[in-house]
């Protein structure tokens, strides 16, 4: 009896689940695209998108830039339009991709091209990659545990940096706003470097629960870039070759390393740091004084401040996450002690707006029965009492503000079309208003004038090209203030006679 219990409880300790029926509604109608290289899968709303993504695919899997490998057979792309999330995945059992086509809308993080583009220059990457790697050792896998096999086999030589740094690269030298090519995505390593903290390899590869450390993008990129930039296009693929080979049981990642530029994997890594320090300036920054207020950090902490708003009282309203917190928002006084307020909601964005006494953010919701279905809604938060008013439901609303008078919320609504509105959303009625966009253009952090009679928007084009307008509330009349440019605009805040971005 007792073993009889002992079994019952460990049973229970693994998470049960049903049989998923479905990730799209039955109305939900797929054409296809195909061929010798990719089959791309879409809802016919995005046949636009799917071209597009067809043309470019096609193209990087024939000419890559720097190929690892000649060897490439088609694969299945499918664009879900249904999902709110941003982010796309290339899997190789099942062998196959799909693209979260919900555009991104942090400009400065990813980029202001068209998201289908830069998921197709990203991804496509990927593709190539499990092609070129999917031979010898993996392959000799294959045939006994089938595409997991190779996925093991590909996972044991190649670490986790080197995927992503080489997708990232190829962001960067084929468009004109990869990562690459963003202050943004550099920030992670500059902060390390201008504070002293010089952690060993293995921290900076497997990452920390005390210490902030940047993700597996950021070091594979430079580690890449420098590879190509001190030794050859070519050096990956005759590093990445020896490796899949298993040329050296033991870490042949490094071995190959070793063999083909002649440094040590450390003398590699500590070059490339090196390297990026004195483009950076770091020294020389590290000798400035700043005369900024800092928050004392928790020790053995990290902690994230999202989105800081001045409140009436001179303190400090702000969004705080911690790897021991949920996120919350915190208010903070002059000596930095922090005044923990409220929770909040999951969500698909940290982004949120601040008037007076209320909070306009939005919510994360799946759809109850479809597994691709989700939503974005608008709550308003009441600083004073606690209280949470939801505003829509199932919607797909993104970077709300709040008027002046605290009436009206004016919100990014982004269709499974790709099309794209501001639209203007009553707090007591919620009716909605919806503004024209014969330019098709994306908008960002939409902001209210102090008046409240104009919407002031970070947009981009269909070029990725970014400008500031201003839109009437009452005619929806648009004027250009910030011509377009081939530069990423984000943040916006408006006082009485300035907007302010980055």
């Amino acid at each position: 009896m007792r073993y009889s219990l002992l079994f019952l409880f460990i049973i229970c300790l693994f998470q049960a689940k049903s049989q998923q029926f479905g990730g799209n509604p039955p109305s939900q109608r797929f054409s296809i695209l195909k061929t010798d290289t990719v089959n791309i899968l879409f809802p016919k709303a995005l046949e636009k998108e799917a071209r597009e993504i067809l043309i470019i695919s096609n193209n990087l899997i024939k000419n890559p830039p720097a190929p690892l490998g000649f060897k490439s057979r088609p694969i299945d792309v499918v664009l879900q339009n249904l999902p709110v999330r941003s982010n796309a995945y290339v899997g190789i059992a099942p062998r196959r991709s799909e693209y979260y086509m919900r555009p991104f809308f942090t400009n400065h993080e990813l980029s202001s091209l068209p998201w289908h583009q830069v998921l197709a220059v990203h991804e496509t990457r990927h593709v190539h990659q499990f092609d070129a790697f999917n031979t010898r050792v993996p392959k000799f896998l294959s045939f006994f545990l089938g595409q997991q096999g190779a996925a093991l086999g590909m996972n044991a030589a190649i670490p986790d940096w080197f995927w992503e740094g080489d997708a990232v690269w190829q962001e960067s030298v084929v468009t004109s706003q990869g990562r690459g090519r963003l202050p943004f995505f550099f920030n992670g390593y500059r902060s390390l470097w201008l504070q002293n903290k010089k952690y060993n390899y293995q921290k900076l590869r497997n990452g920390s629960f005390r210490d902030f450390i940047p993700d597996h993008y950021q070091l594979g990129y430079l580690l890449v870039h420098y590879g190509r930039a001190q030794f050859g296009d070519s050096i990956w693929r005759k590093i990445t070759g020896d490796a899949i080979a298993f040329k050296g049981i033991i870490y042949p990642f490094q071995q190959a390393v070793q063999r083909h530029p002649g440094l040590s994997y450390r003398n590699l890594v500590d070059s490339a740091f090196i390297y990026y320090q004195h483009q950076m300036d770091i020294e020389h920054l590290q000798t400035k004084t700043n005369n900024y207020t800092k928050i004392k950090p928790q020790s053995n902490n990290v902690q994230f401040y999202h989105f800081p708003h001045y409140l009436s009282n001179g303190n400090i309203l702000t969004l705080h996450e911690s790897y021991r917190d949920i996120p919350r928002w915190v208010e903070i006084d002059s000596s930095g002690r922090k005044i923990q307020k409220l929770i909040k909601d999951i969500d698909v964005e940290s982004y949120y707006s601040l008037r007076g006494n209320h909070i306009v953010y939005t919510t994360f919701k799946p759809d109850i029965r479809w597994g691709w279905k989700e939503y974005s809604d608008i709550k308003v938060l009441d600083l004073k009492t606690g209280k949470r008013k939801k505003i829509t439901t199932r919607s797909r609303l993104f970077m709300p503000d709040l008027s002046p008078d605290e009436q009206i919320i004016v919100a990014v609504s982004s269709e499974t079309n790709q099309a794209c509105h501001l639209q203007l959303i009553s707090v007591s009625d919620k009716s909605i208003k919806t503004f024209p966009n014969p330019n098709h253009y994306i908008y960002t952090y939409p902001k209210f004038s102090s008046d409240g009679a104009s919407i002031y928007s970070a947009v981009r084009n269909s070029k990725g090209e970014m400008a500031i307008i201003k839109n009437d509330c009452s005619t929806g009349e648009e004027k250009i203030l910030l011509p377009f440019a081939n530069v990423p605009v984000s943040y916006l805040h408006v006082t009485n006679e300035f907007v302010f971005y980055s």
